[in-house]
């Protein structure tokens, strides 16, 4: 892996409501080249939560108000799919087990060997990147990008509601030509009908 190249654009989130080891955490990470944000309270962290950009969140299970497991539910209900990597100094096997359902990359009990921490951020902030990655893919943003030249032409005149004869006279190509772009767009953008197509591409805007 390209650190530098992988890192700089990454954030480390902490929430843990032990200072010393956010402080600890947070100055070792900094020192391999992650940015971090720490939180002491799931409150600050829902407030300032971004899941577009990439990283992980390295979560403590034990936490007054919201624990660890609420907070992964809540990222759940939300639609979040940022990486959580837990930690805990109460290990339970049935904690890990439910932290594991909920989708958990991760978990730790502490003290936590930071060689294996460190990996595994460097494992699962390249899942998060992944995740991320296929989101844009399967958006109407992501989609418009695969578009030709040509297809993009078309999609911004189907866009405005023109015809598909006023089409053909605009771009110089016969309505046969444009019906095979026509259909290559709708294909990329996953729609069936001018109106669904008008829809996704109004949100790729």
């Amino acid at each position: 892996m390209k650190k530098n190249v992988e890192r700089k654009d990454c954030v480390i989130r902490i929430l843990d409501d032990d200072s010393e080891l956010l402080e600890a955490l947070e100055f070792a990470l900094t020192n391999r080249g992650w940015k971090c944000v720490c939180y002491t309270n799931a409150h600050s962290f829902f407030n300032e939560l971004d899941s577009n950009q990439p990283g992980c969140l390295l979560l403590d299970i034990q936490m007054p108000g919201m624990d660890g497991l609420e907070v992964q539910r809540k990222l759940e209900e939300l639609g979040s799919g940022l990486t959580v990597i837990f930690m805990s100094n109460y290990g339970t096997l049935d904690t890990a087990v439910r932290a594991f359902r909920g989708g958990a990359f991760d978990f730790f009990k502490k003290p936590i060997v930071p060689d294996e921490l460190f990996a595994a951020i460097e494992r699962g902030v390249s899942r998060d990147k992944a995740r991320l990655e296929e989101d844009f893919k399967n958006s109407p943003q992501g989609r418009f990008q695969t578009l030709t030249d040509r297809e993009r032409q078309v999609a911004k005149d189907l866009a405005q509601g023109l015809s598909s004869s006023c089409i053909s006279e605009h771009l110089g190509i016969s309505e046969r030509t444009l019906e095979r772009h026509r259909q290559n767009v709708f294909k990329k953008f996953g729609v069936g009908s001018v109106g669904e197509f008008r829809q996704r591409f109004n949100q790729a805007k």
